[in-house]
Formats: C-alpha cells, sequence, structure tokens
C-alpha cells in the first residue's frame, strides 16, 4: 500500500481531534463496541463546539437533584467531569482519509459530518489504518510481532514522568498463569499476580530456582495496593423477578461476601457498598453494605412470592399463571463468579 505524503509526516494534535474523537463513537452508524458503549455514557451532552485549535466547549444536560438541605438544584451527572477527561484525539488526519490522500467525505463542511454520515461510519469500521496507531502519548510505537509489541520512549511528551524507561516490551500470553509461569524464569521483568496465585507465589519465594536467582540479584519486589476494581451481580430490573428492590437485597443478603474474598482472593480485597474506591472522597463510609444474613433472605423472597413450590428444593415465582425462572450466565473460568452462582442459588 502507497501513502499520500500527508500521512508521513507529524501533524499537531488539535481541539478538531478531540471534536472528531467525539464524532465517531457518537455516529449511530458506528457499531463496534466500544463506540455503543460511549453513546451511553456521553448521551447528555448537549453541545460539542470547537472554538479554536486549543479550545473547546462540552456542555452537559442538567438533572434535578435534591441537595443536603432538601433543596431542588439542576446539576450535571457526577461523572460529567470524568468522563470529559476521558476523551482522546482521534486522529482526523488519517482517519478522515482515503490511503490516497482522498477525503472519505469530500463535503464535510457541516460540523456534525462525522457523527452523522453512514458512508464515513462503514468506512471507519473496515478503515485501512485499523491496524495502525497513530499516536501524541508517553510511548511511541516501535514494531510488533506475533510475539510482543514494542514501544520506545516519547522524549516531548509534555510529562516526562510518564515513561520512565527508554524502551518497553509487552508480551502476549494466552492465559494469565503463561505470564506467571515465564515472570518466574526470569524472562519478563513484571507481572500482575491475581490473588489466587498468592500461595503460589510464597511457595516460589521459598524455593531453590529462585534462591539462585536472588543470588544473581534477581530479586522479585512486590507491590500490594487496592485497584480501581469491582465484582457484582446486576439484577435487571426491566424483568418481573426483580423489579421488587426487596427481592434484590434478599439476593444481597443471601450471598456471603467476605467468605468469597478470604476464600478466593486470599483476603486481598475489602466488601463495599457501592461503585467508589474506598479511598475516593466520593466514598460514603457511613453506609453499610448488606449483612449477609441467610434467613432474613429466605423470609423476605418467601414474603415476595418466592417459594418452593413443588418440594424440588427450588424456589420459583408465579408470574401470569405461569411459574417463572431466571437464568444466570457466567465466564466458566472465575472461581469469583462461580462462588456467586452458588450463593445466590443456595
Amino acid at each position: 500500500m502507497h501513502f499520500s505524503p500527508p500521512f508521513l509526516h507529524k501533524h499537531q494534535v488539535t481541539a478538531h481531534d478531540f471534536k472528531f474523537f467525539f464524532d465517531a463513537f457518537m455516529n449511530p452508524y458506528n457499531q463496534q463496541p466500544s463506540a455503543v458503549t460511549s453513546r451511553n455514557q456521553f448521551q447528555d451532552v448537549q453541545k460539542f463546539e470547537v472554538l479554536d485549535d486549543f479550545t473547546l466547549v462540552i456542555r452537559w444536560k442538567t438533572h434535578e437533584f435534591k441537595n443536603e438541605k432538601g433543596e431542588v438544584v439542576k446539576r450535571p451527572l457526577y461523572r460529567a467531569k470524568l468522563l470529559t477527561g476521558s476523551l482522546n484525539p482521534l486522529a482526523s488526519f488519517v482517519y478522515k482519509y482515503f490511503p490516497d490522500g482522498q477525503k472519505i467525505i469530500p463535503d464535510d463542511t457541516d460540523p456534525d459530518t462525522y457523527q452523522t454520515n453512514s458512508v464515513w461510519a462503514q468506512n471507519f469500521g473496515m478503515h485501512w489504518a485499523q491496524n495502525i496507531i497513530p499516536s501524541c502519548g508517553a510511548w511511541k510505537f516501535d514494531g510488533m510481532t506475533e510475539r510482543m509489541i514494542q514501544f520506545t520512549r516519547n522524549n516531548n511528551f509534555y510529562s516526562p514522568d510518564r515513561a520512565l524507561m527508554e524502551r518497553r516490551e509487552v508480551e502476549f500470553k494466552n492465559t494469565p498463569d503463561a505470564e506467571w509461569q515465564t515472570f518466574k524464569t526470569g524472562d519478563i521483568q513484571a507481572s500482575f499476580l491475581p490473588q489466587g496465585k498468592l500461595l503460589e507465589l510464597q511457595d516460589f519465594l521459598s524455593s531453590p530456582l529462585y534462591q539462585e536467582q536472588a543470588k544473581a540479584g534477581k530479586t522479585i519486589h512486590q507491590l500490594n495496593y487496592i485497584g480501581n476494581m469491582f465484582f457484582y451481580i446486576g439484577w435487571n430490573q426491566k424483568t418481573p423477578f426483580f423489579r421488587d428492590k426487596t427481592v434484590r437485597q434478599a439476593l444481597t443478603m443471601a450471598i456471603d461476601r467476605n467468605r468469597i474474598i478470604q476464600q478466593n482472593l486470599n483476603g486481598l480485597g475489602v466488601e463495599i457498598n457501592g461503585p467508589f474506591t474506598p479511598n475516593s472522597p466520593s466514598y460514603d463510609h457511613s453506609i453499610q453494605p448488606w449483612p449477609f444474613d441467610p434467613d432474613k433472605a429466605r423470609r423476605l423472597l418467601a414474603e415476595a412470592g418466592w417459594e418452593d413450590h413443588d418440594g424440588d428444593g427450588v424456589i420459583a415465582k408465579k408470574l401470569m399463571e405461569s411459574t417463572c425462572l431466571f437464568t444466570l450466565s457466567l465466564p466458566t473460568l472465575s472461581k469469583i463468579l462461580h462462588q456467586k452462582a452458588f450463593a445466590s442459588t443456595s
């Protein structure tokens, strides 16, 4: 493939590239999964305007809330600032064009062209540069093989502390276990260790192989931290089974979350009351999680009409003259989710 000369030199990142990124995922004809998700998150954006190359204005729709004094106030959703800051630039000098330098949409004078045009969206889904990484970040793409992807430090990046090495190589592994085995042999320098392998780490630190590595100065430095992730079960309130909040509360009380933390996470986890990290100022420590209370859970479910109608040990609810059951789908390799599924059906 021969590229048009404008693709082969550097381009200034501008506010137009951020607007282009926004337009790309807001285009309803763009059916890539990440675009569909982003459209839902940014649906409250009322206006996205570029004032000049380095200035843009984003206005979010406001909703009525009651403040601490009980007064009705209008505010955007709490995630508005976070989502605005998460916007990335999309290289408009690449994705508006065919490889010969011709524009995909010759007349794009309408500021919302790329947010509404179906022809551009279809071309974007199979764009000639979909496997190319035009970047303005702390790292520069430096090649890729079937085994790894390579990066070099971008010395012109505005925040030099974002890249503390001159070069970085990331190897591809099929499973976390394969990554862990490669780390133990010393072939890679860093690895994220799942909580379930903590005992394996302790065994390895006592092994003759590691003792030899330690003598050679190849010791392991372990860093423990609270990750910004959490596990949860989402009850679909659009179905008649889970519209009653009492039912949802009962199912929560039927799951021993602390037992899951101890057995499946080796104690490396905390029970939380919502989607915020406990270290966040948005986390309300006065709110206590629902307790593990299977007896109360059974009583609440019975009050809501969920009972063992035929003596088979399975509780069900009769809706509209028919008995209804619900299905819980989960990844087969997740021990944590298996524990949740078992608890919610016990």
